[in-house]
């Protein structure tokens, strides 16, 4: 399962709407594309403080839709900052990111809304799936497991957009909070560090890079929210 699709999971509730008191799903859901895409080989990321992403590969004829939609949009516009992606309207969609999950029957899509206003929710069809990614990043949390790269990235991804206390509710059950925010921080950096070796430094950049675009896309959709 994809990062992407990992995270659309953890941030919609079952009902098909995102998580309350998790804002951001949209750009939570842009930077797992980014690092879906830099895993996948086709896109790379500049070392820079604000990391731009450009094109270097090709995706395969049956790609994921949203990975296929960013691809070309980053192709049409090489060097953007990633930060410029994951806040783009039309980069981390829902629609997109939720299709697959749809076509295998883990998801419905219910079209809702109110004259000429419509959108669409996304209500879970087969919960074990997202039972099955919750046990096992219980047990990361719980010192049981070690994280895959994939799982590693989707917990920073969530951590990311304000979302471990509440979307982790029963997984950090009985966990000190300096506990969870270790474990966080020892998941960036083993995925981030060079002298570790766990990742290839491409992707160690893009783990660094999307983590630290999503960061900073929040802080300042907080800050626009804060001074409006």
């Amino acid at each position: 399962m994809l990062i992407t699709e990992q995270v659309f999971l953890l941030l919609t509730t079952d009902k098909g709407s995102g998580e309350p008191w998790v804002g951001y799903r949209r750009f939570g859901l842009g930077a797992a594309i980014l690092a879906d895409l830099a895993l996948h080989d086709v896109v790379a990321f500049t070392d820079e403080k604000r990391p731009r992403v450009s094109v270097t590969g090709d995706l395969p004829p049956d790609a994921h839709p949203a990975l296929v939609n960013a691809h070309q949009m980053i192709r049409e516009k090489p060097n953007r900052r990633a930060q410029r992606w994951i806040g783009h309207s039309d980069f981390g969609r829902i629609d997109l990111s939720a299709a697959n999950l749809v076509q295998q029957g883990v998801l419905e899509e219910h079209s809702r809304g109110f004259l000429f206003i419509q959108w669409a929710q996304y209500p879970t069809r087969d919960a074990s799936i997202e039972q099955r990614l919750r046990a096992r990043l219980q047990q990361v949390f719980h010192g049981q497991a070690q994280e895959t790269i994939d799982e590693g990235v989707t917990l920073l991804i969530v951590d990311a957009v304000n979302g471990t206390r509440n979307v982790f509710k029963e997984e950090i059950r009985g966990l000190e909070r300096k506990q969870v925010k270790g474990t966080i921080e020892e998941i960036r950096h083993s995925l981030t560090d060079p002298a570790l070796n766990r990742t290839v430094e491409s992707v160690a950049m893009a783990v660094q890079g999307a983590t630290t675009a999503l960061i900073a896309t929040v802080a300042a959709a907080n800050a626009s929210v804060a001074s409006g």
